[in-house]
């Protein structure tokens, strides 16, 4: 099967949860998009239209117990400081991220992919 350019996976290959949650998409007969944030660099553009997708605020996509997430007083900055912070520190993307059309989910844990799966 090919890729299905409406599915991405924003993940990072040394990460067990987004293994697993490219294993349960894979187990489903898909094959996402892969983007390894880590390697390319995600933009302004790309990060707001993805935490309008989540539907949750710019400080949620971050993960809260990094150590740059801790000592920087992010709660302060406004929303172009934190973009630039993310894209400076994509470390502190929470992950993975599964986007299908208009909708993103934060797959932790993996098994939430589920409910995307089932709508696709």
């Amino acid at each position: 099967m090919g890729i299905n350019t409406n599915l991405e996976l924003i993940y990072n290959p040394n990460c067990s949860k987004c293994v697993k949650t490219l294993s349960i998409i894979k187990a489903h007969g898909h094959t996402p998009l892969l983007i390894n944030y880590l390697d390319v660099p995600l933009n302004h553009s790309f990060l707001k239209t993805l935490v309008s997708k989540l539907d949750i605020k710019l400080l949620d996509l971050f993960r809260l117990n990094e150590h740059d997430y801790k000592t920087h007083d992010l709660i302060s900055k406004s929303e172009n400081e934190l973009l630039e912070f993310v894209i400076s520190n994509p470390i502190l993307i929470q992950r993975p991220i599964v986007i299908y059309r208009d909708k993103a989910l934060i797959c932790r844990p993996p098994e939430r992919v589920l409910d995307i799966l089932k709508n696709m």
